[in-house]
């Protein structure tokens, strides 16, 4: 094998071993002194980086603006990582971690490649996400009045309640969706349950003669006729 010189750097040409031991490997040695008839140098192989394995402490559908934090392992033989968003490309040097801000809607896919001065590895793994605009979440009363102006709440976020609504004759029961995780535009309605008001029939002794638990505007059935008591008709 022949050496040259290239850029004050001395490479054996074409010192590439695809054996078994030495696969994806290269020798390079590295000038630090002496003349070019009787240079000096360092000499080193360098391997081609595995592939990290990634992680985020989000994934799968997250919110609008959501910070994403991505962790990798560090791997052998790699100087510097570079990380790819959607295919646009991000050099963080020998970082081990990279954060952003997801800002776009839609699905968005991540990735990491290690590399070195000869190399690059294979893909890690790929992390997927799903970014979800805010949600509006408006609230109704029983009949559709709208209670308040609609309120805008990040994908999976809690929405806070309006004041509880009055309904003569009825109690408020809660309102007929959940508050918590909310993960589409929604309408949440008020509900009630119709008052019942106790009515008790006397005789002329205050003896109860009947006793009935009768809703809000609806009638109550009149017991039998008691006996008039002497005297009376």
């Amino acid at each position: 094998i022949s050496p040259m010189w290239i850029n004050s750097v001395y490479r054996s040409m074409n010192y590439r071993r695809y054996s078994n031991d030495l696969a994806d490997t290269c020798a390079l040695a590295r000038i630090t002194g002496g003349t070019e008839n009787a240079p000096t140098s360092t000499f080193e192989l360098v391997t081609k980086p595995a592939a990290p394995s990634i992680s985020a402490d989000k994934t799968g559908d997250i919110a609008l603006g959501s910070k994403v934090l991505v962790k990798w392992n560090a791997v052998s033989g790699a100087t510097g990582y570079k990380v790819y968003v959607d295919g646009n490309v991000k050099d963080i040097g020998n970082k081990n971690s990279y954060s952003f801000s997801a800002d776009s809607v839609g699905s968005h896919s991540i990735y990491v490649v290690a590399y070195n001065s000869q190399y690059k590895s294979n893909n890690s793994n790929t992390v997927s996400l799903k970014v979800h605009p805010d949600l509006k979440v408006t609230f109704v009363d029983w009949d559709g009045t709208v209670l308040e102006n609609p309120k805008y709440v990040s994908y999976g976020n809690n929405v806070i309640a309006p004041d509880i609504p009055e309904r003569k004759g009825y109690t408020f029961a809660g309102w007929d969706k959940p508050l918590n995780k909310i993960t589409q535009d929604t309408v949440i309605k008020a509900t009630y349950k119709i008052n019942k008001y106790k009515i008790k029939f006397l005789d002329h002794e205050n003896n109860i003669i009947s006793e009935q638990n009768i809703e809000y505007l609806k009638n109550a059935v009149a017991p039998e006729t008691p006996p008039a008591p002497t005297g009376y008709k």
